[in-house]
């Protein structure tokens, strides 16, 4: 009972710290005001508009669209071709996915070791050019030499030419936003990269019937390498 009048006569100092969090509570108010103001299709409407007009922006947005798409294609048919190579429902293409995974792991902390001094476009069309390659090699090889130590060495390749793409694209991306609208922006372009997801995710699952799953395989892998 003591205790509970004394702390009732205790009266906090209107310190500058105490008025600077008013202040901030306050900005932060009128920040979420103007947030509810403004509808969801014009923050969209907002971030692809600078997506599509900055030169770094621009280049981020059709090569993640580009890559995206692609993931979209291969991921179509890519499982139903290794089931079928190796005639395995989930565990080959479990170990795959396990080396792939690696694969990216390594060439992320590769790329962060070693290619800061490069140039990000060029490692980009790089990175698409070999994975490319690797991707229409790894096809092609598995498919007439259905090794699974084979195929889990060139999916540890696969995933070191890919790594690079993304995370020299973040970068890009990050370098080009200012920061007042990132959050925009980056809602943005996950809306175009998962179009693209979608489209040719589509595409393949319709030319599949037509030319085969190592077809559709090799011409994205082609696509890649050309882009």
């Amino acid at each position: 009972f003591i205790s509970a009048v004394m702390i009732a006569f205790i009266r906090p100092k209107r310190s500058t710290q105490t008025l600077h969090l008013k202040e901030d509570l306050i900005e932060t108010g009128h920040a979420l005001e103007d947030a509810f103001r403004k509808s969801v299709f014009a923050e969209l409407l907002e971030g692809i508009k600078f997506l599509f007009t900055d030169k770094d922006a621009r280049f981020v947005t059709w090569i993640s669209f580009l890559l995206m798409g692609g993931i979209g294609a291969i991921s179509v048919v890519g499982i139903i071709f290794i089931q079928k190579v190796f005639n395995s429902a989930t565990t080959d293409l479990g170990i795959l996915g396990t080396f792939i995974g690696g694969g990216l792991f390594l060439g992320a902390v590769c790329y962060g070791r070693f290619g800061q001094r490069l140039s990000k476009y060029k490692i980009i069309f790089l990175s698409f050019f070999l994975s490319g390659l690797s991707l229409t090699f790894f096809t092609l090889f598995i498919q007439r030499n259905p090794s699974i130590l084979w195929a889990s060495l060139l999916s540890v390749l696969l995933g070191v030419a890919a790594s690079p793409i993304v995370v020299s694209s973040n970068t890009l991306i990050h370098e080009a936003m200012p920061s007042h609208v990132r959050g925009r922006i980056f809602s943005s372009l996950e809306v175009i990269i998962h179009l693209g997801f979608i489209i040719f995710m589509f595409l393949a699952s319709g030319l599949v019937e037509y030319i085969g799953h190592a077809s559709i395989l090799v011409i994205s892998g082609i696509i890649f390498a050309i882009s």
